[in-house]
């Protein structure tokens, strides 16, 4: 009897033998004859059951078969991260690489491309220009956001390494957009971008921005959620923006929509410290200035300047200026942590009173709030007396928040007196007995609304 099962024991795995010997001589077969499309559902049927990724990596290794290594190598990536909000098996994965390596890669694809004409588990969309792939998901779980006939969702985007990104798809003409975008997605302090794309679904045209995934999102987000930052990462944060705004005035734009939801933060935790990175970002309403004229001041008109309100008057380099008080506005709610007083969409859109009466009330407020804080610090200046650190971010900030635009600092030289700030020399020091009582007394928080955290 023991003869009997050690029998049909040594023949069972005989015939296993037979079998992988089979599968591997068909699997050789594949590469051999470049059937990629069919050695990737193979791979999506059997890899993780009946054979593995490393027996794969050694036929291509053994054959010499690059565009398989590659897709092997990018999969155990994919197996190392496994996104929880991309649910796809390590064989359902390689049989997305290997496409990409080569049905992609060698031009037979490009553009978006749905699963029922792939035959792979999810959408993919290439950027042919760029270089880049990406995996697409439309499920609830890679949901980020939405705006304005946009919506926001996490991609992953192919390569060695994969990389999750954001993908924002809207239904609207973005041409001029992604013009401008494309021009700028490598310049400093603009958000990173890795693709562009445009399809049709049922008829409606829809194109798709793929960006660097920025956490924990938005100023807006980070002011609703009342996080804290130190000064040094406020001020890093604001010199990260001011180059993004030098970049897009240096080419001739004006971005026109600078509320706090338009810049993106990304705050990463290195052992016992963290780092942060701001980017302007939505350049869905910037245009070239020659084009501006009689064009509304900010998308948002919470932040539109004083000068906005004359809006027929508006042409060219006043933009320029706006954006420059739209962005101090930001900056005033990041440095001292609450929303300018003067902040109130009435005066621009209030048509029952005069425009000069808007203009008047509006200047008043934002004289109210920061001319007594500014002769303070210019005092101090003037007196050699040095600022700290904070009191020379907050002069920055109530330099552009000037209400006459002729005395609002460009982007370029915002860029040069920041980059003083993060230098760290304004130490704070000691007022000279000479000339201390020539310096102001500083406003008293109980009656001054600007304080600096």
């Amino acid at each position: 009897m023991r003869n009997i099962l050690f029998f049909l024991s040594l023949t069972s795995c005989v015939a296993a033998h037979q079998i992988q010997a089979a599968d591997t001589q068909h699997i050789k077969g594949m590469m051999a004859s470049h059937r990629y499309h069919d050695l990737g559902k193979y791979g999506k049927q059997h890899i993780g059951k009946e054979c593995s990724l490393s027996e794969i990596a050694g036929i291509a290794r053994e054959i010499q078969d690059e565009s398989v290594q590659k897709a092997v190598d990018s999969t155990r990536n994919y197996m190392k991260m496994r996104p929880d909000w991309l649910s796809m098996s390590s064989g359902s994965y390689f049989q997305i690489a290997l496409f990409f390596e080569t049905e992609v890669n060698q031009g037979q694809h490009k553009g978006y491309l749905k699963k029922s004409q792939t035959g792979l588990e999810y959408d993919v969309e290439c950027d042919a220009e760029f270089q880049s792939q990406f995996i697409v998901a439309k499920d609830k779980s890679a949901y980020l956001g939405e705006g304005k006939k946009k919506i926001v969702t996490k991609a992953l985007m192919y390569g060695k390494y994969p990389k999750v990104v954001a993908r924002a798809e809207q239904s609207m003409n973005m041409d001029r957009e992604m013009d401008i975008t494309k021009k700028m997605h490598d310049k400093e302090g603009i958000f990173r971008t890795y693709g562009f794309g445009k399809h049709r679904d049922g008829g409606k045209k829809s194109s798709t921005i793929y960006a660097h995934l920025y956490r924990p999102g938005s100023f807006q987000t980070i002011f609703e959620k009342k996080m804290k930052f130190s000064t040094r990462e406020k001020v890093e944060m604001a010199l990260n923006v001011l180059k993004g705004l030098r970049s897009l005035h240096q080419e001739g734009y004006a971005h026109c929509d600078l509320g706090a939801r338009n810049y993106l933060v990304d705050v990463k935790k290195h052992g016992g410290h963290r780092t942060v990175e701001a980017t302007i970002a939505d350049l869905g309403r910037a245009n070239t200035i020659s084009e501006l004229n009689d064009s509304k001041v900010q998308g948002n008109t919470t932040y539109t300047a004083p000068e906005g309100l004359f809006r027929s008057k508006m042409k060219g380099a006043d933009y320029l200026k706006a954006d420059v008080f739209a962005v101090g506005c930001v900056f005033y709610w990041l440095c001292y942590e609450k929303r300018a007083p003067w902040q109130d969409r009435s005066f621009v859109k209030d048509e029952s009173t005069p425009l000069k009466e808007r203009y008047k009330v509006m200047t008043s407020k934002i004289e109210k709030a920061t001319k007594e804080r500014r002769e303070y610090l210019e005092s101090k200046k003037n007196h050699g007396v040095t600022l700290s650190q904070k009191e020379a971010f907050e002069a920055v900030i109530l330099n552009m928040l000037e209400t006459n635009p002729k005395k609002r600092v460009p982007a370029e030289k915002l860029v040069q007196e920041m980059e003083k700030v993060r230098s760290n020399n304004h130490v704070s020091g000691k007022k000279p007995k000479k000339i201390a009582k020539l310096i102001p007394k500083a406003p008293q928080k109980k009656h001054y609304s600007l304080v600096c955290f």
